[in-house]
């Protein structure tokens, strides 16, 4: 549960003062798609839904074409289902649907989703959901649907992965989309400042979208700083990956500093904590030494953002 707990602190305080979406409207945005037949490459289109009492489900789409279903399997849409995509949004009048609040006005705290869009397109953002005490929108259930009856065949028959290392061998070949991977790594210092602050910096990476903050003590976080992987970066991200036999490394490793380490693609996932814990040292096993070069690989990314900025 800690290792949980630190994992979410790390993405709360990475996505929490990130730079606000560019103006524009998003039917504008989506019309002009349809017009040019040119679907942005910004484009992610994120549609959940509840299959049953206990299972709720999930489905991306990209610009690309790329999808990801349930978060398990990849699936590629030709160019006339991605258009489709957005013709449903704009003829069920998405840009302009209400989305559900909370009684206090908070959107989504605490609450169990039934049904949800967002999308992102052209700067543009807008996400619309309906949770289980609020009922069912036949309008928002009705474009979830079409969504998935688009993706449905494609997904039949689409890419999965064995393991871990199964599903970083299959982006080294391309097979596999950048969309799928998911790593967020933290450090931070054993001890707090007055006000309760452990310096340190972190990193989150969505497929080729990487994402950096540092924490200082008596200032807390600092501002995210998003950039594009390189393809260089990319390259030499994966080959870290493989090298560091994931499937194999256990969830406890040292450090003389709060690490977390979290690598996810395809509903594979390993998730590691590194700590001062009694009869480990640095070095040593193959594991440890696979961590440790992983771990210098991303603060090999982490240095390059921050001197990258403007």
């Amino acid at each position: 549960m800690a290792r949980r707990t630190l994992l979410l602190c790390a993405l709360a305080l990475l996505l929490c003062g990130g730079p606000a979406s560019a103006a524009g409207t998003l039917r504008d945005v989506l019309a002009s798609a349809l017009d040019s037949r040119q679907v942005p490459p910004d484009l992610l289109v994120h549609a959940g839904w509840k299959a049953d009492s206990v299972t709720y489900r999930t489905l991306d789409v990209w610009g690309d074409g790329v999808g990801i279903w349930d978060g398990t399997v990849q699936l590629r849409l030709p160019d006339e289902a991605l258009l489709a995509v957005v013709r449903s949004l704009l003829h069920a009048g998405f840009p302009e649907m209400e989305a559900e609040t909370a009684g206090d006005g908070r959107k989504e705290q605490g609450l169990r989703i039934r049904s949800r869009v967002r999308v992102r397109a052209g700067g543009a953002e807008k996400d619309v959901f309906r949770t289980v005490r609020g009922g069912p929108s036949p309008e928002l259930d009705r474009l979830v649907g079409e969504i998935r009856g688009l993706c449905e065949g494609p997904a039949a028959s689409g890419v999965t992965a064995s393991s871990l290392g199964d599903a970083i061998a299959k982006m080294r070949r391309g097979v596999l989309s950048p969309h799928a991977l998911r790593v967020t790594f933290q450090q931070l210092s054993e001890t707090a400042d007055e006000r309760g602050v452990r310096a340190g910096w972190m990193l989150r990476i969505e497929g080729r979208d990487l994402l950096v903050r540092s924490v200082r003590p008596g200032e807390g976080a600092g501002p995210v700083e998003p950039r594009r992987l390189t393809d260089r970066e990319w390259r030499a991200l994966l080959s870290g990956l493989r090298k560091a036999s994931l499937d194999a490394m256990p969830p406890v490793l040292f450090s003389e500093r709060y690490e977390d380490l979290s690598v996810g693609a395809l509903g594979r996932e390993k998730q590691v904590q590194a700590r001062r814990f009694a009869g480990s040292t640095a070095g040593g096993s193959p594991s440890q030494k696979g961590y440790e070069k992983l771990r210098r690989a991303l603060r090999e990314l982490y240095d390059a953002s921050i001197a990258s900025r403007p």
